[in-house]
Protein backbone atom coordinates (compact mmCIF):
# COMPACT_ATOMS: atom_id res chain seq x y z
CA UNK A 1 0.00 0.00 0.00
CA UNK A 2 3.15 2.22 1.04
CA UNK A 3 3.71 2.21 -3.06
CA UNK A 4 0.48 4.04 -4.11
CA UNK A 5 0.18 6.75 -0.75
CA UNK A 6 2.54 9.00 -3.27
CA UNK A 7 -0.50 9.07 -5.84
CA UNK A 8 -3.13 8.96 -3.44
CA UNK A 9 -2.09 11.83 -1.35
CA UNK A 10 -1.86 13.96 -4.56
CA UNK A 11 -5.15 13.28 -5.53
CA UNK A 12 -6.58 13.83 -2.05
CA UNK A 13 -4.23 17.89 -1.94
CA UNK A 14 -5.96 18.42 -5.22
CA UNK A 15 -9.21 18.00 -3.48
CA UNK A 16 -8.37 19.74 -0.92
CA UNK A 17 -7.41 22.91 -2.87
CA UNK A 18 -10.54 22.54 -4.83
CA UNK A 19 -12.44 22.28 -1.83
CA UNK A 20 -11.09 25.48 -0.24
CA UNK A 21 -11.22 27.39 -3.19
CA UNK A 22 -15.28 26.37 -3.86
CA UNK A 23 -15.13 24.78 -6.84
CA UNK A 24 -17.59 21.54 -5.93
CA UNK A 25 -17.16 20.40 -9.60
CA UNK A 26 -13.46 20.12 -9.11
CA UNK A 27 -13.70 18.78 -6.13
CA UNK A 28 -16.52 16.05 -6.93
CA UNK A 29 -13.98 15.21 -10.05
CA UNK A 30 -10.78 14.66 -7.31
CA UNK A 31 -13.39 12.55 -4.86
CA UNK A 32 -14.24 10.02 -7.93
CA UNK A 33 -11.05 9.78 -8.61
CA UNK A 34 -9.66 9.26 -5.40
CA UNK A 35 -12.55 6.68 -4.84
CA UNK A 36 -11.78 4.76 -7.95
CA UNK A 37 -7.86 4.71 -7.30
CA UNK A 38 -8.75 3.26 -3.76
CA UNK A 39 -10.73 0.67 -5.59
CA UNK A 40 -8.45 -0.31 -8.01
CA UNK A 41 -5.89 -0.88 -5.47
CA UNK A 42 -7.83 -2.83 -2.66
CA UNK A 43 -7.05 0.15 -0.67
CA UNK A 44 -9.44 0.16 2.19
CA UNK A 45 -8.83 2.41 5.51
CA UNK A 46 -11.10 0.35 7.64
CA UNK A 47 -9.05 -2.81 6.78
CA UNK A 48 -6.00 -0.84 8.68
CA UNK A 49 -8.01 0.01 11.59
CA UNK A 50 -8.91 -3.41 12.05
CA UNK A 51 -5.53 -4.77 13.10
CA UNK A 52 -5.17 -1.92 15.79
CA UNK A 53 -8.61 -1.97 17.23
CA UNK A 54 -8.10 -5.88 17.72
CA UNK A 55 -5.00 -4.97 19.77
CA UNK A 56 -6.58 -2.69 22.11
CA UNK A 57 -8.63 -4.89 24.13
CA UNK A 58 -5.44 -6.63 24.99
CA UNK A 59 -3.74 -3.31 26.20
CA UNK A 60 -6.45 -2.35 28.26
CA UNK A 61 -6.30 -5.81 29.83
CA UNK A 62 -2.84 -5.34 30.35
CA UNK A 63 -2.96 -2.18 31.46
CA UNK A 64 -5.72 -2.25 34.28
CA UNK A 65 -4.38 -5.46 35.31
CA UNK A 66 -0.75 -4.53 35.90
CA UNK A 67 -2.49 -0.69 37.91
CA UNK A 68 -4.50 -2.98 40.07
CA UNK A 69 -2.07 -4.96 41.31
CA UNK A 70 0.51 -2.51 41.48
CA UNK A 71 -1.94 -1.04 43.70
CA UNK A 72 -3.06 -4.07 45.74
CA UNK A 73 0.42 -4.77 46.18
CA UNK A 74 1.55 -7.14 45.27
CA UNK A 75 4.90 -7.76 46.97
CA UNK A 76 7.04 -9.44 44.28
CA UNK A 77 6.71 -6.37 42.32
CA UNK A 78 8.37 -4.04 45.08
CA UNK A 79 11.39 -5.22 43.89
CA UNK A 80 10.83 -7.12 40.52
CA UNK A 81 11.86 -3.60 38.65
CA UNK A 82 15.12 -2.67 36.78
CA UNK A 83 17.95 -0.06 37.19
CA UNK A 84 17.02 3.03 38.61
CA UNK A 85 12.69 1.50 38.71
CA UNK A 86 12.95 -1.19 40.93
CA UNK A 87 9.90 -0.97 42.76
CA UNK A 88 6.97 -1.68 40.05
CA UNK A 89 4.49 -0.24 42.25
CA UNK A 90 4.95 3.11 42.72
CA UNK A 91 5.68 5.96 39.31
CA UNK A 92 9.06 6.36 38.20
CA UNK A 93 10.67 9.04 40.59
CA UNK A 94 13.37 10.17 37.88
CA UNK A 95 10.77 10.32 35.16
CA UNK A 96 12.57 8.52 32.79
CA UNK A 97 9.63 5.66 32.22
CA UNK A 98 7.43 8.33 31.04
CA UNK A 99 9.36 10.54 29.07
CA UNK A 100 10.65 6.86 26.78
CA UNK A 101 7.08 5.94 26.92
CA UNK A 102 5.71 9.00 24.98
CA UNK A 103 8.50 9.35 22.84
CA UNK A 104 8.12 5.94 21.91
CA UNK A 105 4.98 6.65 21.50
CA UNK A 106 5.02 9.53 18.93
CA UNK A 107 7.11 7.44 16.73
CA UNK A 108 5.29 4.36 16.54
CA UNK A 109 2.23 6.48 15.55
CA UNK A 110 4.43 8.42 13.15
CA UNK A 111 5.55 5.27 11.56
CA UNK A 112 1.84 4.66 11.75
CA UNK A 113 0.68 7.72 9.92
CA UNK A 114 3.11 8.04 7.16
CA UNK A 115 2.24 4.06 6.18
CA UNK A 116 -1.49 4.03 6.90
CA UNK A 117 -4.06 5.39 4.23
CA UNK A 118 -4.15 8.94 4.66
CA UNK A 119 -7.83 10.36 4.19
CA UNK A 120 -8.43 14.08 3.16
CA UNK A 121 -11.08 14.23 6.20
CA UNK A 122 -8.97 12.76 8.65
CA UNK A 123 -6.31 15.61 9.06
CA UNK A 124 -7.48 16.70 12.37
CA UNK A 125 -7.59 12.94 13.45
CA UNK A 126 -3.95 12.98 12.67
CA UNK A 127 -2.70 15.86 14.32
CA UNK A 128 -4.50 14.97 17.09
CA UNK A 129 -2.51 11.51 17.05
CA UNK A 130 1.01 13.17 16.72
CA UNK A 131 -0.18 15.64 19.71
CA UNK A 132 -1.69 12.56 22.08
CA UNK A 133 1.96 11.72 23.37
CA UNK A 134 2.64 15.63 24.86
CA UNK A 135 -0.99 15.52 26.15
CA UNK A 136 -0.30 11.94 27.64
CA UNK A 137 2.91 12.64 29.16
CA UNK A 138 1.69 14.52 32.56
CA UNK A 139 -0.58 11.71 33.46
CA UNK A 140 1.92 9.02 32.68
CA UNK A 141 4.33 10.58 35.47
CA UNK A 142 1.44 9.58 37.93
CA UNK A 143 1.11 6.15 36.36
CA UNK A 144 3.30 2.49 38.27
CA UNK A 145 6.36 2.02 37.02
CA UNK A 146 4.90 -1.66 35.90
CA UNK A 147 2.36 -0.25 33.30
CA UNK A 148 5.04 1.84 32.08
CA UNK A 149 7.61 -1.16 31.60
CA UNK A 150 4.86 -2.98 30.11
CA UNK A 151 4.42 0.18 27.57
CA UNK A 152 8.10 0.62 27.20
CA UNK A 153 8.59 -2.87 25.98
CA UNK A 154 5.18 -2.93 23.75
CA UNK A 155 6.48 0.37 21.49
CA UNK A 156 10.16 -1.35 21.47
CA UNK A 157 8.88 -4.40 19.98
CA UNK A 158 6.26 -2.79 17.62
CA UNK A 159 9.34 -0.41 16.25
CA UNK A 160 11.68 -3.58 16.00
CA UNK A 161 8.74 -5.66 13.80
CA UNK A 162 8.46 -2.18 11.68
CA UNK A 163 12.04 -2.02 10.75
CA UNK A 164 12.53 -5.53 10.05
CA UNK A 165 9.86 -5.46 7.70
CA UNK A 166 11.29 -2.84 6.10
CA UNK A 167 14.57 -4.83 4.98
CA UNK A 168 14.34 -5.97 1.68
CA UNK A 169 15.46 -9.48 2.02
CA UNK A 170 12.69 -10.21 4.86
CA UNK A 171 10.38 -8.58 2.25
CA UNK A 172 11.64 -11.19 -0.49
CA UNK A 173 11.22 -13.95 2.01
CA UNK A 174 7.35 -12.98 3.29
CA UNK A 175 6.56 -12.59 -0.30
CA UNK A 176 5.77 -8.46 0.64
CA UNK A 177 5.84 -5.98 -2.51
CA UNK A 178 9.35 -3.77 -2.51
CA UNK A 179 9.87 -0.20 -2.67
CA UNK A 180 9.36 1.08 -5.53
CA UNK A 181 10.40 4.49 -6.47
CA UNK A 182 8.12 7.59 -6.37
CA UNK A 183 7.16 9.61 -9.14
CA UNK A 184 8.89 13.14 -8.36
CA UNK A 185 5.32 14.98 -9.41
CA UNK A 186 3.69 13.27 -6.81
CA UNK A 187 6.01 13.96 -3.99
CA UNK A 188 4.34 16.55 -1.50
CA UNK A 189 6.29 19.13 -0.06
CA UNK A 190 6.55 18.34 4.21
CA UNK A 191 4.27 20.57 5.86
CA UNK A 192 5.16 21.98 9.92
CA UNK A 193 2.89 21.18 12.69
CA UNK A 194 1.10 23.70 13.12
CA UNK A 195 1.01 24.63 9.37
CA UNK A 196 -0.66 20.98 8.89
CA UNK A 197 -3.02 22.52 11.54
CA UNK A 198 -4.27 25.37 9.97
CA UNK A 199 -4.83 23.99 6.84
CA UNK A 200 -6.77 21.00 8.41
CA UNK A 201 -9.02 24.42 9.95
CA UNK A 202 -9.34 26.11 6.51
CA UNK A 203 -10.29 22.70 5.45
CA UNK A 204 -12.65 21.97 8.08
CA UNK A 205 -14.28 25.78 7.31
CA UNK A 206 -14.44 25.10 3.98
CA UNK A 207 -16.31 21.73 4.52
CA UNK A 208 -18.78 23.20 7.06
CA UNK A 209 -19.52 26.00 4.52
CA UNK A 210 -20.31 23.62 1.33
CA UNK A 211 -22.89 21.95 3.81
CA UNK A 212 -24.24 25.07 4.92
CA UNK A 213 -24.70 26.31 1.26
CA UNK A 214 -25.92 22.87 0.65
CA UNK A 215 -28.43 23.08 3.10
CA UNK A 216 -29.60 26.59 1.98
CA UNK A 217 -30.58 25.17 -0.71
CA UNK A 218 -32.10 22.28 0.24
CA UNK A 219 -34.39 24.56 2.09
CA UNK A 220 -34.67 27.39 -0.87
CA UNK A 221 -36.05 23.80 -3.00
CA UNK A 222 -38.35 22.78 -0.28
CA UNK A 223 -39.89 26.65 -0.01
CA UNK A 224 -40.15 27.08 -3.96
CA UNK A 225 -42.02 23.95 -4.12
CA UNK A 226 -44.79 24.62 -1.26
CA UNK A 227 -45.08 28.17 -1.15
CA UNK A 228 -46.50 30.88 -3.53
CA UNK A 229 -45.33 31.01 -7.54
CA UNK A 230 -42.74 34.14 -6.94
CA UNK A 231 -43.87 36.51 -9.86
CA UNK A 232 -41.16 37.12 -12.78
CA UNK A 233 -43.31 39.12 -14.85
CA UNK A 234 -43.66 43.21 -15.29
CA UNK A 235 -47.59 42.35 -16.34
CA UNK A 236 -50.51 39.99 -15.39
CA UNK A 237 -50.42 37.40 -18.15
CA UNK A 238 -53.77 36.39 -17.70
CA UNK A 239 -55.12 39.82 -18.98
CA UNK A 240 -54.78 41.13 -22.27
CA UNK A 241 -51.70 44.14 -22.66
CA UNK A 242 -53.04 47.47 -23.79
CA UNK A 243 -50.10 47.76 -26.43
CA UNK A 244 -51.21 44.03 -27.84
CA UNK A 245 -54.60 45.51 -27.99
CA UNK A 246 -53.55 48.47 -29.76
CA UNK A 247 -51.37 46.88 -32.36
CA UNK A 248 -54.28 43.95 -33.42
CA UNK A 249 -56.74 47.16 -33.86
CA UNK A 250 -54.26 48.60 -35.93
CA UNK A 251 -53.40 45.43 -37.65
CA UNK A 252 -57.22 44.34 -38.61
CA UNK A 253 -57.45 48.22 -39.82
CA UNK A 254 -54.46 47.60 -41.78
CA UNK A 255 -56.16 44.76 -43.92
CA UNK A 256 -59.41 46.43 -43.89
CA UNK A 257 -57.93 49.34 -45.70
CA UNK A 258 -56.00 46.84 -47.80
CA UNK A 259 -59.59 44.79 -49.14
CA UNK A 260 -60.70 48.50 -49.88
CA UNK A 261 -58.04 49.65 -52.09
CA UNK A 262 -58.45 45.93 -54.07
CA UNK A 263 -61.98 46.64 -54.77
Amino acid sequence: MSNHMPQLQFLQARFGEARRSGNTMEASRFAQEIVMFMKDHNISPIKNALLPMAQAPVFISFFLGLRAMAKAPVESMKEGGLWWATDLTIPDPYYILPVISCSTLYIVLKIGAESGVKLENMKMARYFLQALPVVALPFCINFPAAVLYYWVTTNFCTLAIVSILRLPPVRQYLNLPQQQAVDPKFIMPKKSFVGGMKEAWEDQKALSAAEDRRRMDEIRFQKAGTGPIPRTYSYDPTKVKPSNVAAAANKSRQSMSAKEHKT
